[in-house]
């Protein structure tokens, strides 16, 4: 009777180490999820980025716009851009769904290593007066890129906004 003791002690032992091991494997798997599903779009802050889909920049006499993003948060689109090509991002006030605040514009790399590319925070080509941003880029290696718009630091957006985003033919005139 002993022996059959101790054989179900063991055998409990085992089934409890078990369940601990699978545990520990599972957990470990969900923080490996969580650590590589993170977007790798930042500009620094404490807030998320939220992706809002693809934008396919064409090019044309009148630029394309974004949805409208509420107020609270900090978003990001994708888009893919041509080496030599010239792309204009606009957050103007008087963009459609834009207005007046001081925003954060930053393109950067979509794929490892992330890197930014170029940002503006104030003024921009389109936007002498304002201090909503604008960014006139000139793709040097053809890829995927990210589009942020923040608030100034990183922070969320105060106000409903919109960017406009175009194709720029003439690379010596942005629209």
């Amino acid at each position: 009777m002993t022996n059959l003791l101790q054989i179900k002690s063991i055998k409990n032992s085992i089934s409890l180490t078990f369940i601990r091991l699978i545990s520990i494997v599972v957990l470990v798997s969900l923080m490996s999820v969580q650590v590589f599903a993170q977007p790798h779009v930042s500009c620094g802050g404490s807030i998320t980025p939220k992706n809002k889909g693809t934008i396919i920049p064409l090019g044309g006499t009148y630029p394309q716009y974004t949805d409208t993003v509420h107020k609270g948060q900090i978003v990001y689109w994708q888009f893919n851009a041509t080496n030599g090509s010239h792309y204009v991002f606009s957050n103007c006030y008087g963009v459609t769904g834009a207005h007046h605040e001081n925003t954060f514009l930053g393109i950067y790399k979509a794929s490892s290593p992330f890197a930014l590319q170029t940002s503006n925070d104030d003024y921009g080509p389109l936007c002498p007066t304002d201090t909503n941003a604008s960014i006139y880029w000139t793709c040097t290696a053809s890829g995927t890129y990210d589009i942020l718009l923040a608030h100034t630091g990183c922070d969320a957006l105060d106000t409903t906004q919109a960017i406009s985003y175009q194709l720029c033919i003439d690379p010596n005139a942005p629209p």
